[in-house]
C-alpha cells in the first residue's frame, strides 16, 4: 500500500530522513544500512554517481541512479529529452530520482543477479548456493544477501548492490528535490517535469516519451519475477523473510512512504495482485485436469 500524505509528502524525503540511523551512531548524518554494514559511512555506490540530465525552459533536471527502480528507462528518457532538444542550461537545478517498493525489488534483484549474468554467478559463492535451488531459492537469496555474507564480499562483487537500499544510492547527494515513484512513474515523472512546461507540450514534442513513460509497476511489468513471488507465498518460513526485508528496508520504508508492516500491505499493490491472481487462475486449472483425469476412462 502508499501511503500518500498530499503531493509534497509524497515526493519529497521526510524529515529524519537522512539521520534514520542516528540513535545507534549518534551524530552520523546521511547514513545507511550498508554504511553500518561496512561500519564507517561509505559514499554511494560508483554506479549512482552516473547522473543524467535534460535542460527544460531554464530548468537543468538531473537524474540520480537508482537501480532495479526503473533506472533503465530513466536514462533512456533523459537522453530522448536531450536528443529533442532539451539541452538548454539555467539557473535552477533539480535533483530527482525514481524509487519502487522494496519487496518488489528484491524479487527483480533475484532475478537480476541469479539468473541474467551466469559469468559473475559462478565467480559469487551465494550466487552459486542459491542458483540451482527449487521453492527455498528466494528464502535462501535474501539470507545470503540481507543476513549472511559480509558486506566486504558483496559491495564488489559486480552485481550484489542491486539490492543494497534506495537510500544508498543517493545518500550522498546533499539535495535531493523530488522522489518518484515507479509503481506511478507517469504521473510522477509528469508532475516533475510540468514546473516547467506543460504535460501536452512535452508530450507533443517527445512523443517517444508517452510509451516510455507508459512503464508503471503494473503486473505486466513483472511476469518475469512472478516465479520468484511465487516461491516466496509458498515458503513455509514466508513471514520469516518477510520481517528480514522488512528490517533491512525499514530506513527505506520511512523516506519513501511505503509500507511493509503486514503482508496485506504488500498485497494491495498491483503487481502483487496480478501476480497472486496468476498463481491461483494456475492452481485452479491443474486441480481441474487432475480431476479430469481421475475421472477419465
Amino acid at each position: 500500500m502508499l501511503l500518500w500524505v498530499g503531493v509534497a509528502c509524497a515526493n519529497t524525503l521526510p524529515p529524519g530522513c537522512r539521520e534514520f540511523y542516528n540513535a545507534s551512531r549518534p551524530g552520523l548524518a546521511s547514513a545507511t544500512v550498508e554504511s553500518l554494514r561496512s561500519r564507517q559511512l561509505r559514499k554511494s555506490h560508483s554506479l549512482t554517481t552516473r547522473r543524467n540530465w535534460a535542460g527544460i525552459n531554464g530548468t537543468i533536471y538531473v537524474y540520480a541512479v537508482n537501480r532495479k527502480a526503473g533506472s533503465k528507462s530513466w536514462m533512456g528518457i533523459m537522453d530522448e529529452l536531450r536528443r529533442n532538444g532539451f539541452q538548454e542550461r539555467g539557473p535552477k537545478v533539480v535533483y530527482f530520482t525514481f524509487v519502487r517498493h522494496p519487496y518488489g525489488r528484491l524479487a527483480s534483484a533475484l532475478e537480476e543477479i541469479v539468473q541474467r549474468h551466469d559469468a559473475l554467478c559462478r565467480r559469487i559463492p551465494y550466487c552459486q548456493r542459491v542458483k540451482g535451488l527449487g521453492e527455498g531459492q528466494f528464502e535462501a537469496f535474501t539470507k545470503a544477501v540481507l543476513l549472511e555474507e559480509p558486506f566486504s564480499a558483496l559491495e564488489n562483487d559486480g552485481l550484489s548492490y542491486h539490492t543494497f537500499s534506495q537510500m544508498h544510492a543517493i545518500a550522498a547527494l546533499e539535495k535531493m528535490d523530488f522522489v518518484g515513484h515507479l509503481e506511478t512513474m507517469r504521473e510522477d515523472a509528469l508532475r516533475l517535469f510540468g514546473a516547467s512546461i506543460s504535460p501536452d507540450d512535452l508530450l507533443r514534442r517527445v512523443p517517444m516519451l508517452e510509451r516510455m513513460l507508459a512503464t508503471d509497476a503494473m503486473g505486466s511489468r513483472y511476469r518475469s519475477v512472478q516465479l520468484a513471488q511465487n516461491r516466496l507465498m509458498n515458503a513455509s518460513n514466508y513471514m520469516n523473510v518477510f520481517q528480514i526485508a522488512k528490517r533491512y528496508y525499514a530506513q527505506d520504508l520511512f523516506c519513501f512512504n511505503y509500507s511493509m508492516a503486514r503482508p496485506s500491505d504488500v498485497a494491495d499493490l498491483q503487481w502483487h495482485r496480478d501476480s497472486t491472481a496468476a498463481m491461483l487462475h494456475g492452481r485452479r486449472r491443474r486441480h481441474h485436469e487432475n480431476n479430469n483425469n481421475r475421472g477419465g476412462p
